[in-house]
């Protein structure tokens, strides 16, 4: 990845506890801070977070875009995920950093940015995990 500034978007509270009720796991009673300032969320249609339309914008093929829909069942982005895609210079290679809760869609975000440098620059990607669980789960995901 490029050097430069990084920029931290983090999930706002509604999408927080919409993102539990999704997972059938509790919120948290008060979202917690993030530890840097955070880009605000621009209000987009949802046109715009389908997964094709993400797609497109990326410049992935048709094939990856029907592999999320039709096998992951991942029909759309949340706005927060759309706007980390959005934060200048993310999409030539410039440093993200963000943040959500556990199940939050996060993993979707750098799958999307990795899939991008894999087609576009025909560049290597490294995927550091912290859990054997989520490696396994990342594995099956990208073959």
């Amino acid at each position: 990845m490029a050097g430069g500034v990084t920029t931290t978007v983090a999930a706002p509270a509604s999408e927080i506890a919409e993102i539990a009720e999704i997972a059938e796991i509790a919120a948290p009673a008060a979202p917690v801070a993030p530890a840097a300032p955070t880009a605000p969320i621009s209000a987009v249609t949802p046109e715009e977070l389908c997964i094709y339309r993400v797609g497109s914008r990326l410049r992935l093929p048709e094939a990856v875009m029907q592999h999320y829909d039709e096998q992951l069942r991942i029909k759309a982005l949340f706005p927060w995920q759309h706007e980390c895609m959005a934060v200048r210079g993310v999409l030539d290679g410039r440093n993200l950093v963000y943040s959500a809760p556990t199940s939050g869609g996060k993993t979707l975000v750098a799958e999307l940015l990795m899939c991008r440098t894999l087609h576009r620059w025909r560049k290597k990607v490294l995927v550091v995990l912290p859990y054997v669980s989520l490696v396994e789960e990342n594995r099956s995901r990208l073959r």
